[in-house]
């Protein structure tokens, strides 16, 4: 039928064309092949290479009763077949059926598989088999898929994988499979927190630490010289590599045994808090029950924290010092032990002295410094009250424009971004030539200070260099304070920041005072950057005594010494105590001297042990 008579012909001609054409033929002249269907599982005319898989998913030894029932199981079973030939038992022990990690004899087993080694896969059930819908699903599949097909048999499902309609089964099962062991272990989880919700803490031994027979951690000795010689190599500035190849020289055991040390393991004991005597609960957790990987809890599971909860080998201040010590390592800052210097009188008295280079402190410790060299009466907050003078014209009832809405290009100021700071042109001309300046701040008066400062100094800051034949200012850049400022003032991380700052005088002393609790925000929008303000500015233009004058009254007051120039005392901190270098290197000799004794003891232990032998 050609197009164009289609195309005339009406749809009910069309349709009962097709009516038509599928009544079908004469069945007389067509000849019928059947389809060879597969051979039963129990066929006894066929030979089968057959596979056992058994798997149980603890250590526990009680458990080893169930694995070998389940191996004895099985041959026996396929003894009892003629033409079924056991080409070998696969099992893994102590291993989870969530994941393939570790199953090792799995993984073999799926390898001889595909090597067509075998032809039948016997396994207990789906859940021993897998306990992951898709690991079960996707090698049930690729068995099904190789050239001889291999089957497997579940036995206590019934289900055979070479049935067409094996997979719905299959699928279903191994989904309840899955779901059961994700109960099992939101359980557990429960369980444990419940356990630490209480007091009762998982407390694995570490080095330096036993079980007594109630499983509480008691302590071990000989394991303990080395903890404390590793604690007092770090505060004297030992770097990891040199500790750890110290400890393998002198043959000193992990708590596996192991006597080859690295940076690693070295950094890995320092930071364990147990050696102290504390135990922190939930410091890694898994979030996935399927691959069973543990992460590091950053905050997403509640921790748990109990001080002297064991005896320790070491004192909480050594602990707390060497965490300072290791937080500088990360940042290649290799310098005697961190200290927080504050000023304790004159006019910058609570001020903490910034060293942009230590990283071993936070805004408490900061908080602390300042608390430490403050009494009841510098907290007394001074009158606010100002009253006219005689002579003087009363501008009580008068407002200012604040310095940051008058638009000018010279203005003292200080921009801060997540780890920069950069003042501007202004303030370092204001300095006259200085090219070092030193950083105060004050946590409880939230004041920035910037004074004169000796490029010879720790706490020196190079805040100017020279371009064009022109001093300009110079990026600093400081991961350890910037963060720190901007915890104290409840900054947010992805915003800039712009401060004012004033110029205070005293004779021929001079400062740059910045307040830090009245910033402008910084933000880019819409491919601009945008500058907002503090909402209760939108009011008022700035009261004169109030905003211009108070802090500065409290703060800088003409009727008393400022001195400024005054040095830093080590801040007193709670649990922090600086080490001597003298004190440090006695206690080496020490310990050096009891692993000495130690060795001498076990050699004179294994003469006596061969001359024994050779007597008997």
């Amino acid at each position: 039928m050609n197009e164009t008579t289609q195309k005339n012909m009406s749809v009910s001609e069309r349709k009962a064309r097709i009516r038509q054409r599928y009544k079908g033929r004469n069945m007389d002249h067509v000849q019928i092949i059947p389809a060879q269907l597969p051979a039963s599982i129990f066929d006894e005319t066929e030979v089968k290479r057959v596979a056992v898989y058994a798997r149980v998913s603890t250590d526990d030894p009680n458990q080893t009763s169930s694995y070998e029932l389940q191996k004895n199981y099985y041959e026996d079973l396929v003894s009892k077949h003629p033409n079924w030939t056991l080409v070998s038992i696969y099992a893994d022990e102590g291993i989870s059926g969530t994941s393939l990690n570790h199953r090792d004899d799995f993984m073999r087993l799926m390898e001889d598989c595909r090597k067509g080694l075998i032809d039948l896969v016997l396994t207990k059930s789906v859940s021993r088999f897998a306990r992951n819908v898709e690991d079960c699903i996707h090698y049930s599949r690729e068995l099904k898929s190789l050239k001889p097909a291999v089957g497997i048999l579940y036995e206590t499902e019934n289900i055979y994988t070479l049935d067409p309609n094996s997979e719905m089964q299959l699928a279903f099962l191994a989904t309840l499979a899955q779901e059961e062991s994700h109960i099992k272990s939101e359980g557990m989880n429960r369980s444990i927190e419940m356990r630490f919700e209480r007091g009762i803490f998982l407390t694995p031994v570490s080095l330096g630490f036993d079980h007594d027979e109630e499983g509480n951690l008691i302590l071990n000795s000989s394991e303990g010289r080395t903890l404390r010689l590793m604690y007092l190599l770090c505060l004297g500035r030992y770097s990891l590599e040199e500790i750890a190849k110290m400890l393998t020289v002198l043959g000193r055991k992990t708590k596996i045994g192991n006597t080859e040390w690295n940076p690693g393991s070295v950094y890995g004991v320092l930071r364990n808090e147990k050696n102290c005597g504390d135990i922190r609960a939930r410091k890694t957790f898994t979030p996935n029950f399927l691959n069973h990987k543990s992460v590091r809890n950053r905050g997403e599971r509640t921790q748990y924290y109990e001080k002297d909860h064991h005896p320790g080998h070491i004192s909480r201040e050594m602990f707390v010092a060497v965490q300072k010590m290791l937080d500088q390592m990360k940042y290649r800052f290799r310098t005697i032990t961190p200290e927080l210097k504050v000023i304790d009188k004159g006019v910058l008295k609570g001020f903490v002295q910034v060293n942009p280079c230590w990283m071993g402190f936070d805004g408490d410790d900061y908080l602390d410094a300042s608390h430490s060299v403050l009494d009841d009466a510098d907290y007394l907050k001074p009158s606010l009250i100002v009253r006219k003078r005689r002579g003087e014209m009363d501008l009580r009832k008068y407002q200012v424009t604040r310095g940051q809405f008058v638009p000018s290009a010279r203005r003292i100021s200080v921009s801060i971004s997540a780890e920069t700071m950069k003042f501007s042109y202004d303030a370092i001309k204001e300095m006259e030539d200085m090219f070092y300046v030193e950083l105060l701040y004050h946590p409880l008066l939230e004041l920035l200070v910037v004074r004169k400062g000796d490029k010879n100094d720790p706490h020196a800051v190079k805040w100017a260099t020279y371009a064009k034949d022109r001093r300009v200012a110079r990026t600093i850049r400081s991961r350890s304070f910037i963060p720190i400022l901007y915890e104290l003032c409840g900054w947010k991380e992805e915003l800039g920041y712009t401060v004012t700052g004033y110029v205070k005088k005293q004779g021929n002393e001079k400062v740059l005072l910045f307040y830090m609790s009245e910033p402008e925000i910084r933000k880019w929008a819409d491919d601009r950057q945008v500058t907002m303000y503090p909402a209760e500015w939108k009011d008022e233009f700035g009261d004169y005594y109030h905003v211009h004058q108070a802090k500065s009254i409290s703060v800088f007051s003409k009727d008393r010494d400022w001195m400024l120039n005054t040095p830093g005392v080590i801040a007193v901190l709670p649990e922090f105590t600086t080490f001597s270098d003298t004190w440090i290197a006695e206690e080496i000799e020490k310990v050096m001297a009891e692993i000495e004794a130690e060795r001498e003891e076990e050699r004179n232990g294994r003469e006596h042990d061969t001359v024994t032998a050779g007597e008997a």
